[in-house]
């Protein structure tokens, strides 16, 4: 397959994809069932790309909560675009949407959760690290 370049712009950087500053990210699927390929994955590339990883449905229900929470909380949603494009008003930037970390009614919803701290995510994570895991009290919703 040829791989076509590009350049994508980053604030003022522009960049070329790909290059030795922007790549592709590659799916390691195929090594799902072998913990010891993927720990050899992530020491080798420094990242798991994995595709489909989530339930979908799971994620939709969450972002769904996340688009409605965010409405709720008045002037951030563009009225131009639908609640489900999720698009913000023009002007909300960078502290526009800040009640989105920490601990709270929509951090830790049972909808956002079920994702983050779900039975698929815990338990894949237990299986690579060899060990119980947790999580951190403090969400981070990017």
């Amino acid at each position: 397959m040829e791989e076509l370049s590009r350049n994508i712009q980053f604030g003022p950087v522009q960049v070329s994809l790909p290059s030795d500053n922007l790549d592709v990210l590659e799916d390691c699927n195929a090594l799902l069932n072998d913990i010891h390929a993927l720990r050899k994955e992530m020491r080798e590339k420094g990242y798991l790309f994995i595709r489909g990883f989530h339930d979908r449905e799971e994620v939709l229900a969450a972002r769904s909560a996340i688009l409605t929470y965010i409405e709720k909380c008045g002037e951030k949603l563009s009225k131009e675009h639908s609640l489900e494009e999720g698009v913000l008003r023009e002007g909300c930037g960078v502290g526009c949407v800040h009640f989105m970390e920490g601990h709270n009614e929509i951090s830790h919803s049972n909808a956002v959760l079920s994702v983050m701290e779900g039975k698929r995510a815990m338990n894949f994570f237990q299986q690579y690290f060899d060990t119980e895991v947790v999580t951190f009290d403090y969400k981070w919703l990017r």
